[in-house]
């Protein structure tokens, strides 16, 4: 059964991954560049992918109808 921690890593990977652009894409609007990001604002990315990760992890997929 590792293919099944594998596929629901990847999920929750995948989602992390979508949260975290997701949260910095709202942060580079307008002419602000990845110089002009805070620390507290970097923290904010890692808790969205965090949680989004720690959401997602463990939560197996529904079986096919």
């Amino acid at each position: 059964m590792i293919i099944t921690y594998i596929a629901q890593a990847a999920k929750a990977f995948y989602a992390g991954l979508v949260s975290g652009l997701g949260a910095l894409a709202a942060i580079l609007v307008g002419s602000v560049g990845f110089t002009d990001v805070t620390a507290g604002q970097w923290v904010a990315v890692a808790v969205a992918a965090l949680v989004a990760f720690g959401g997602v992890y463990g939560i197996s997929n529904r079986p096919a109808a």
